[in-house]
């Protein structure tokens, strides 16, 4: 994730456009990154039980809307079905 730091330029507005993926697979995809790192041995329920109290978009976007404010934030689904064109990179174009 990247931590937000913005300056003005010029006055020019910036727009914040952050992808949301569905919580049960993000926790599975950050274990499954973890254990192939190393990162982690335990098993998948010492992992999530270890994690589920930081599986939230929340202190990331906050800190965002904070530098551009909310009007600034365009948050979306990572779910195909919620994109445009079920494509990442379409529907940022759109966003």
């Amino acid at each position: 994730m990247v931590s937000p730091s913005v300056s003005a330029s010029a006055g020019a507005p910036y727009k914040v456009i952050a992808y949301i993926r569905d919580y049960g697979a993000w926790i599975y995809s950050a274990y499954a990154e973890s254990t192939m790192t190393g990162w982690t041995t335990l098993d998948f329920d010492q992992y999530y039980l270890q994690h589920r109290a930081n599986v939230s978009a929340m202190p990331l976007l906050e800190n965002w809307a904070a530098q551009v404010g909310w009007s600034g934030m365009h948050i979306r689904s990572l779910d195909p079905a919620c994109l445009h064109g079920g494509d990442v990179l379409l529907d940022c174009t759109h966003a």
